[in-house]
């Protein structure tokens, strides 16, 4: 045990003095610049004890440029729900809902739009308008697009509509329906 903390400290000496040791620079018959911690003639010694720090200013963007980004992420795509109406309440037993959306592309542009229903996607990215959603429970539930490329970035999003889904009870018995008889 003795023996390894010796040798350590003997260790740790030598790799401070190694540190702190000359480095020399000159130049070859070759002509290209060497740097070695032996001395030779005609070497000059490199003075290692400054230290280099690397620093860039950072620059906040402009009001100018984001909104002039924001202006070229509106020119990428409009896209609205056109159908359910914002606050609107449908009546369907079986939770069945037809969303209908509309979308202004640049030429050129493939469209793959995704539904979100209460924030969670509801459709494989598609190039159509039209979605069909079924079994949607009762209550208020939240329908967003958003349009992506085929790597699935997002590249724009509709704003939220709100819709209310309204189902018959469970609980409320059918009205009896007379039957004709022979």
């Amino acid at each position: 045990m003795v023996r390894f903390s010796c040798f350590s400290v003997l260790l740790l000496i030598s790799s401070v003095t190694y540190a702190q040791s000359d480095v020399y620079r000159w130049v070859n018959e070759d002509g290209v610049e060497v740097f070695s911690d032996q001395p030779i003639t005609g070497a000059t010694s490199v003075d290692l004890s400054t230290k280099a720090i690397n620093i860039v200013e950072s620059t906040k963007p402009s009001t100018n440029a984001i909104s002039a980004q924001k202006e070229v992420q509106k020119e990428i795509a409009m896209l609205k729900i056109e159908s359910p109406n914002h606050k609107a309440t449908i009546r369907n037993a079986t939770g069945e809902l037809i969303v209908t959306a509309s979308t202004t592309l640049p030429v050129g542009v493939t469209q793959r739009l995704e539904l979100f229903l209460d924030g969670v996607s509801v459709s494989e990215p598609q190039s159509g308008t039209n979605f069909k959603l079924t079994g949607i429970e009762r209550g208020e539930h939240q329908l967003q697009l958003k349009l992506v490329n085929n790597q699935g970035s997002l590249l724009s999003e509709s704003s939220t509509v709100t819709f209310y889904m309204h189902r018959p009870s469970a609980q409320r018995k059918p009205i009896a329906t007379p039957t004709p008889t022979n």
